[in-house]
């Protein structure tokens, strides 16, 4: 049970950071635009 939990953590911590890298870029090109 705890292992699949880890797994679970590990997958929604990459997410969260993939999501953060993706606002990240969409914010500069926006801000580039301006």
């Amino acid at each position: 049970m705890s292992k699949n939990w880890m797994e679970l953590e590990k997958k929604a911590q990459d997410r969260m950071g993939y999501r953060m890298l993706v606002g990240g870029l969409c914010s500069i090109r926006s801000n580039r635009r301006k």
